[in-house]
């Protein structure tokens, strides 16, 4: 996943390289981008925010995360396979 911050609204974006692009309102200042993509993955995709770990990429804008207990990817116009 490649995020974007200090973006005018929260959006999934395309697929680039095999990554996909989200674009967040928060900074990239103190973690605020990191939480503000964890905020909107768990409203998109009605999970609790406790179920969306960062698993890389903490200071960086190429992240891996992990979710607990999703069944479909469709709010993201993905598909799990």
């Amino acid at each position: 996943m490649v995020v974007q911050p200090g973006a005018k609204n929260n959006q999934v974006g395309e697929v680039m390289a095999g990554r996909l692009k989200i674009r967040v309102r928060g900074k990239a200042v103190d973690g605020m981008a990191n939480r503000a993509l964890i905020e909107y993955l768990s409203k998109l995709l009605k999970v609790s925010k406790s179920k969306i770990s960062l698993l890389k990429g903490e200071k960086s804008r190429q992240k891996l995360i992990a979710i607990e207990g999703l069944d479909s990817l469709t709010p993201l116009g993905l598909e799990l396979s």
